[in-house]
Parts: C-alpha cells; sequence; structure tokens
C-alpha cells in the first residue's frame, strides 16, 4: 500500500512548480524520493514524504504541511532554478519555526550548480550531490545521532568563511538490486501510470545531456547499471497488487537496453514480465543503436510483454548538428530505426531540437526533410530549443553564451534568420497556449488510438504531421511579412485552425 503516516523526525518534499500543457495529464510519484525514503526507512528512520506537484500544494500549504512534522533534517529534490523561489519560502519558514532543522538539497540543480544553489537558497544548510540514497542516509544518521555531519560523504555545505567546501565523492551505486524497493505513496486515484526505474545510467556522452556529470562515473563500469530482472518483475508484481486500476509501467531509464552485451538480460525480463505481470503496459526509452533488424526480436518480445511506446532521442536531422552533439549515429540510421518501430506496431515519441548553438538555415532545411519522413510530429518539436545546462560538455563548445532568465541554464545567439525564428517560436507558444494544448490533444489521441491497434488511425497522423511541417514552413516564410511575432503567430492560428478543428472532428468519428 502506499506510505502510511508516520511519526517521524524527518521529512522529503517535491515542489510543486514545472510542468506544462504536456505532461498536465501525466500524474505519477517521483521515484526518486521514494528510493531516498526507502532507504532512510532501512535504517529506522522513516520518513514523511510530500509531492506537492502531485497533491498540488502551493508553497504555502506545503509550509503548513512540514510544520505538522517534528523536525530533524528537511530534505527538498530540485530540478531546475526554477524551482528557488519556491524553496526560498519554503525553507525560510522552516528555519523561522526551528533554525536547528537540517535543510539539504538534492537532485541535477544543486548537484551541476552546487555553489550557485547554496548561494540562491541561502536556508539551505547542505547538498547531497549525484545518487543520494547512501549519502542521505549517512547525513541523516549522523544528524539523528549529534554526530559531526560535514564529513559525510557526497555533500557540500558552506564554511565558517563562506565559502562552498566539498567532502569526498561517493561512487554510484554498483549494485542496484541492493537497494530496497522504492515506497510508494499516491493514492490509487492520483496516479495513471507507475514509474519504474529498471536501470541506471547511460553508455552515450551526448554534449547536451546532465546526466552523465550528475552521475560522475569513476569508470566504465557505473556508466550503466541495470536491475536483475528478478528484482524488477518481483516489484512490478507487488504494485500490480497496491495499485491494481494502473496498468501502465513507464520506465524511466535515460538507456533501457543498456548495451548489445545485455541482450540476454533484456529478453529474460521481457519474458518474466509476459508470464508474471499479466496485462501490464510498458513505456520504455531507447537509443537509435538499440533499435535495429537484429534486435528485432527483443522488440517483438517485448511487445509481446505489452510495449505499447518507446521513446526515442533523436535530438537532429541535420548531419552536422548530430555529430557536434555526438550523437553517435547517421540520420539513416535514424530513420530506419523508426521505420523499425513501425513494423512492429510500436508507438515511438522522440526528442527533437530545432535550435541548437551551431544551427543555420542549412541546418533547418536538413531537419525538416528529415520530419517529412518521420511519423507521430508533435507541434512543439519544431519549436523547441536547445538549453545549455552548467556542467555539460555543451558548456565549452557552444560559443558565448547568454543566461536563460532564472533558469540556470544558458541560451545563446544563431545567426539573424534562425535567431529570428527562434524569437518568434518563445512568443507563438507563450500567446497561443491553447493552441499548442489543442495540437497536443490530437497528438495524444493518435498514439492512444494507435496502441490500441486503430490500422486507420495512420492516414489520419501522415495528414496531422504534413500539416505540423505546413504551419513551420507558414511561420518561417512569412517570418518578416507580418507586423510582428504576435501578429504572425494570430494569423496562424487563423490560417490553421479549421484544419486542425477538421482532423480533430475525424478523430471523433
Amino acid at each position: 500500500m502506499p506510505s502510511a503516516e508516520v511519526n517521524t523526525d524527518f521529512v522529503l518534499v517535491n515542489p510543486n512548480t514545472g510542468g506544462s500543457y504536456r505532461n498536465a495529464n501525466m500524474q505519477n510519484e517521483y521515484p526518486g524520493l521514494g528510493y531516498l525514503s526507502a532507504s532512510l526507512r532501512s535504517v529506522g528512520l522513516p520518513p514523511q514524504i510530500i509531492d506537492s506537484r502531485l497533491s498540488n500544494l502551493s508553497a504555502e500549504s506545503t509550509i503548513v504541511e512540514v510544520m505538522k512534522i517534528s523536525r530533524k533534517l528537511v530534505g527538498i529534490a530540485m530540478f531546475t532554478e526554477n524551482a528557488v523561489p519556491w524553496v526560498r519560502r519554503l525553507t525560510a519558514a522552516v528555519k523561522e519555526e526551528s533554525p536547528g532543522t537540517h535543510v539539504v538539497l538534492g537532485g541535477y540543480y544543486p548537484t551541476l550548480q552546487t555553489e550557485r544553489a547554496l548561494d540562491m537558497v541561502t536556508d539551505a544548510d547542505s547538498v547531497v550531490r549525484g545518487e543520494g540514497e547512501l549519502t542521505l542516509m549517512e547525513l541523516a544518521q549522523r544528524i539523528n545521532e549529534g554526530e559531526e555531519w560535514r564529513t559525510t560523504s557526497g555533500i557540500a555545505f558552506r564554511g565558517q568563511d563562506n565559502s562552498v567546501r566539498y567532502t569526498e565523492a561517493r561512487e554510484p551505486v554498483r549494485n542496484l538490486d541492493s537497494l530496497p524497493y522504492p515506497d510508494r505513496y499516491a493514492d490509487e486515484d492520483q496516479i495513471n501510470e507507475i514509474l519504474m526505474e529498471g536501470s541506471r545510467g547511460c553508455f552515450n556522452r551526448c554534449v547536451f545531456c546532465a546526466l552523465r556529470p550528475f552521475i560522475a562515473p569513476p569508470d566504465s563500469s557505473t556508466a550503466w547499471r541495470g536491475r536483475s530482472p528478478e528484482h524488477i518483475v518481483g516489484e512490478m508484481r507487488i504494485l500490480l497488487k497496491e495499485y491494481p486500476s494502473v496498468k501502465r509501467f513507464r520506465f524511466i531509464d535515460p538507456c533501457f537496453f543498456g548495451s548489445g552485451a545485455m541482450t540476454g538480460r533484456n529478453m529474460e525480463l521481457a519474458r518474466l514480465i509476459r508470464e508474471k505481470v499479466t496485462g501490464a503496459e510498458l513505456v520504455v526509452e531507447g537509443r537509435v543503436v538499440d533499435i535495429r533488424e537484429s534486435t528485432r526480436p527483443l522488440l517483438k518480445e517485448l511487445k509481446r510483454a505489452g510495449l505499447k511506446e518507446m521513446y526515442v532521442g533523436l535530438e537532429a536531422g541535420s548531419e552536422k548538428i548530430l555529430k557536434k552533439m555526438k550523437k553517435g549515429f547517421r540520420r539513416e540510421q535514424a530513420l530506419e530505426s523508426l521505420r523499425i518501430l513501425e513494423k512492429e506496431g510500436i508507438f515511438y515519441e522522440f526528442g527533437f531540437m530545432m535550435f541548437t548553438p551551431w544551427t543555420t538555415e542549412a541546418d533547418m532545411d536538413d531537419n525538416i526533410s528529415f520530419l517529412q519522413q518521420t511519423g507521430f510530429l508533435d507541434l512543439h518539436l519544431l519549436f523547441r530549443q536547445m538549453d545549455v545546462i552548467p556542467s555539460t560538455d555543451a558548456m565549452k563548445k557552444s560559443g558565448k553564451l547568454i543566461p536563460k532568465g532564472g533558469s540556470g541554464y544558458f541560451t545563446y545567439e544563431n545567426v539573424p534568420p534562425v535567431e529570428d525564428l527562434k524569437n518568434f517560436a518563445k512568443i507563438f507558444e507563450s500567446s497561443q497556449r491553447r493552441f499548442f494544448e489543442d495540437m497536443f490533444g490530437i497528438y495524444d489521441r493518435i498514439r492512444i488510438a494507435y496502441e490500441a491497434g486503430n490500422e486507420g488511425i495512420i492516414g489520419i497522423s501522415k495528414e496531422f504531421n504534413d500539416l505540423i511541417i505546413g504551419i513551420f514552413t507558414y511561420c518561417r516564410d512569412n517570418l518578416n511579412k507580418c507586423n510582428g511575432h504576435e501578429a504572425l503567430a494570430a494569423d496562424c492560428v487563423r490560417k490553421y485552425g479549421p484544419l486542425v478543428k477538421n482532423i480533430d472532428e475525424k478523430l471523433k468519428t
């Protein structure tokens, strides 16, 4: 069952920040908090979890809940700097009520931008850097016993001179089976899918990705680690009993398949799921190099086990940009991987970045010709920009960088025609949010119909793809022919709105 209320001196918080129309309907727990909670519980320090995003709590409502708990330690997850204002309100209230409470930050943002995070959240006492289970467990034990906590491996904190001190780095967990199953804390009616972690890490070295600097693997043996099939399926069976109405399992592994050497492990996982987790629906993430003719037997076995959807990190259709990103595949390989998924009847969602620090008009031409050969387009992909994240290799390879608002990320200037379109894209999505919501709604219904085996949806999907390409081309061609970006955005919606409505009506019949 979901975690019950506990008498505790420890609380873990997920802020209610971020989110968009694209994930508004994705209701799920945050597995990171679940793993941290289970690790603390394993040493007799069970925490209370407050997932403010899942419960849609404001900072003020979260403060009320935290204040109900006798507090020795408050741990707060932070993905980006956008969470800072929310977190500062919470931490200020905690310190005002109980100055001796230890406030610790964790997650991507404080790990990759430790000094900035401590500077921005002045009431924080420490940061857990990287994978947090063992580090937080040791930190909490020391605080609980009144021992010196500043020598805990894997943390950072301010010294007496206010400079940031770092303790010895802690290696990533090598044997993921050694970790207890994550605590589940949601009520059944709060979630529509269950997030699973079958592995950690990735063998790729994409320059824009924050995963490798977050993990900081000391050697190749910890770059990717997979749980055993038996361990994964054991957890899935428990969850089917706890949440009998939730059948969809979304594996959040950045590299679900591992490498070619893991084929036997993956076949065994698929077999066990098919035999022991009846009725499961699976969503996984794979690389282009994982999807080829030689892996079709594995894809077939996974589909028999319930595979419905795969996310593929394509990112670009320009050979130059793919090389700059260090994606490790060619354009034609990417197209072939999608064709294989189509032949197997597996829906695919993919990552794509129209704008990067290296994008020229010729690259946009290459991107569009590439996207014309793919299926299942989502409008936002054609206007998406690559953010440059501190500590990634892209920081060194992107030329002059410009801080991006209060996100903690960076942007850049492209050549004028590309820069103009990039600026228009931001205005288009913000000023015509309802249009983008409607487009995403159509995309999502196409996905649902395809996964249900509706073969007639293919024709509608192709029509929708052509419409999306047309929208992008129209905006690009008329960028300097309207009275400003907002006017062009409104004009585009007037022109294409009836066509969108027409597709919407077809989906209803």
